[in-house]
């Protein structure tokens, strides 16, 4: 039988005596030294505060310069987006917001700093609710030319 014996795995939140770190409940996390994964960009959508945080890869996508921030206001990146693409964003971010979903997968297109355009996948996921709407939002994306 699954779950008792020798074979009984703890469960982190019932079994007592076992400490378990859980992550949704980290309120800051520091984007500037996480680890490149094949060029993948991770970030983090703080809806309370609506503040979204970059690894530092989002500035080789944007062909930024060194001073562009890491940590904008949700609002601040919209215009980059492509007029087509823009619908498409705003429905997946209010169905996150309105707590029908808890998952954010998009594809648009970004204004690059050198006026070009670079087509985007991002995927994110809700890991920490309240009132069963999310309060973070957490993922990857990925950039190339478009």
């Amino acid at each position: 039988m699954i779950g008792t014996g020798e074979n009984h795995v703890p469960h982190p939140k019932r079994d007592k005596g076992v400490v378990v770190s859980d992550i949704s409940k980290k309120t800051t996390w520091d984007l500037g030294n996480s680890p490149v994964v094949n060029g993948l960009v991770l970030w983090e959508w703080d809806i309370d505060r609506e503040l979204v945080r970059l690894s530092p890869e989002w500035k080789k996508i944007l062909h930024a310069q060194a001073d562009v921030p890491l940590e904008v206001p949700y609002d601040a990146w919209l215009p980059r987006i492509h007029e087509v693409d823009l619908p498409e964003m705003n429905a997946a971010a209010q169905a996150v917001l309105d707590g029908k979903s808890m998952e954010m997968n998009v594809l648009f297109r970004l204004l690059r700093h050198d006026g070009c355009w670079a087509g985007i996948v991002s995927r994110g996921c809700g890991g920490e609710a309240r009132n069963g709407k999310p309060v973070r939002v957490s993922g990857m994306l990925r950039g190339g030319a478009a």
